[in-house]
């Protein structure tokens, strides 16, 4: 996320936020800050670490050597024990 980003997403939020002035209940008041502020929390998430894969379990390096997937073959120099 660029410094630019960050206030168009925070802005964003900031007059949803104005709006809930007008909820008289503080139960609904509260259940809808909670929901703006994990909106705000995953969209500034997703622009700083990428976007969230399909199946998140899916394995993403793998190294033939070992035939499973290693963390450790995307570290530079490590050679492995065995």
């Amino acid at each position: 996320m660029t410094k630019d980003e960050f206030p168009a997403i925070s802005g964003e939020k900031y007059e949803k936020l104005q709006e809930l002035n007008q909820i008289d209940d503080f139960y609904k008041y509260e259940k809808a800050f909670d929901a703006i502020w994990l909106e705000f929390g995953r969209q500034s998430l997703e622009k700083n670490v990428g976007e969230v894969p399909q199946n998140h379990q899916k394995k993403r390096y793998s190294d033939n050597s070992c035939g499973k997937a290693c963390l450790h073959a995307s570290v530079e120099g490590y050679k492995p024990s065995f």
